[in-house]
């Protein structure tokens, strides 16, 4: 678990540093969405990894678990997208969200063996 939160630690700082192109007042926004895509992935490794030697259905049981909280994360980036704007510019906050999820969702499975 330590590797796992090491990696979504680097994968967010690398992001957030990738969306200072737009300049650095999207920082705090962007390490913020980053972040959030961490805390999630962890969660929803933290919710799959006890059931890996299950059955099929409750392993995918789990697995649409966190898949539905990679979504409730995407649900709260367009509410923050749409009503605060100001601080969270859709694009940025987006790249920086999905920069950080996207891959640590591709090394899941790295990380439940």
């Amino acid at each position: 678990m330590k590797l796992l939160i090491l990696t979504a630690a680097l994968w967010t700082a690398v992001v957030t540093l990738v969306v200072l192109v737009w300049g650095t007042l999207l920082l705090e926004p962007a390490a913020l969405m980053g972040a959030l895509a961490g805390a999630i992935h962890l969660a929803a490794v933290a919710v799959i990894r006890p059931v890996m030697n299950d059955e099929f259905k409750v392993i995918m049981t789990r697995f649409l678990i966190g898949m539905g909280m990679r979504l409730g994360g995407a649900f709260v980036w367009g509410v923050l997208a749409v009503t605060r704007t100001e601080i969270f510019p859709p694009l940025p906050t987006a790249v920086a969200y999905l920069g950080v999820l996207i891959p640590l969702l591709f090394m899941e499975i790295r990380f439940l063996k």
